[in-house]
């Protein structure tokens, strides 16, 4: 466990103050739920992850779309990707999500490029590829995205609905 060096007291309600530099390199938003957990005599806390009771239900959707269509298919929680198509499981699958996607992801809007254009999934990739993406809300919170990669082919109507079925699937199984 790495010390930060930072004591904070607790106020007569309970309550801590997680510094700003913390949340920041954390990625913590305003309202964000926190999970707290005890291990021995240590409190710990987590980002919650609606995403989290869902993960498996994402990998098989990809995997079956995927063996059925051969696309290519990322399914993202709100800082990381949890689901990837195989040929992008290695180069993508567990990595941070770029600050720009991440942005993308909180306009709550799905978003279809179908001329191949510059985007990054994570900090140390970038494909040059048409794309459509969709927003998986939760309780209407973004939970995640669903993004169709269409490479130098253009994003037809197959792929929007594709990527509208698997965030409505997703959205509808978060507990």
């Amino acid at each position: 466990m790495k010390t930060t060096g930072i004591s904070r007291r607790i106020d007569d309600l309970g309550r801590i103050v997680i510094p700003k530099e913390i949340r920041k390199n954390l990625k913590i938003r305003d309202g964000e739920l926190l999970e707290i957990f005890i291990e021995g005599e240590q409190i710990i806390l987590t980002k919650h992850s609606p995403m989290k009771s869902i993960e498996d239900i994402a990998k098989l959707c990809v995997a079956a779309i995927n063996d059925a269509i051969n696309i290519s298919i990322i399914i993202t929680d709100r800082d990381k990707v949890i689901a990837a198509s195989p040929h992008l499981s290695k180069k993508y699958l567990d990595k941070d999500l770029n600050i720009e996607l991440s942005e993308l992801m909180l306009r709550h809007n799905p978003v279809i490029e179908r001329e191949p254009k510059a985007l990054k999934i994570d900090n140390n990739n970038e494909e040059i590829t048409t794309y459509v993406s969709y927003p998986i809300i939760a309780d209407g919170d973004v939970a995640g995205l669903v993004i169709i990669l269409g490479g130098n082919t253009k994003i037809n109507d197959n792929d929007n609905k594709i990527a509208d079925i698997i965030s409505k699937i997703l959205s509808r199984n978060i507990t």
